[in-house]
């Protein structure tokens, strides 16, 4: 599960995260991703897009469930990769430009 670091604020919730690390690492290799749970939320960001924005999911929905967390990881992490331009692939090098709905002061970084 290289490129991802997981976090959890309970015990309890290793191994909801874990297992969305390994989806979205197995799902889009290559790519860095943060997934953190806490307070009722699975998060998920893009760590060459923002430390702030993340997409979320609601925790009761997918924590019983593995059929519903592999899906709705899958498309956060999707949806993080198509809002910000990036290949869904093995990443090659591209400068993140903005992420539709994000301010792009929120860009981890910025060229230019």
């Amino acid at each position: 599960m290289s490129h991802v670091i997981v976090e959890y604020e309970d015990d309890r919730d290793q191994q909801l995260a874990t297992d969305a690390g390994r989806i979205l690492s197995e799902t889009y290799p290559g790519h860095p991703w943060h997934v953190d749970v806490r307070s009722g939320a699975l998060a998920i960001k893009h760590l060459r897009i923002t430390a702030k924005w993340a997409m979320v999911l609601h925790y009761k929905r997918v924590a019983d469930d593995y059929g519903r967390l592999r899906k709705g990881v899958i498309w956060a992490g999707g949806e993080l990769l198509e809002r910000a331009g990036l290949s869904r692939q093995v990443p090659e090098y591209v400068p993140v430009q903005g992420v539709d709905g994000m301010p792009l002061k929120h860009l981890l970084f910025q060229d230019g």
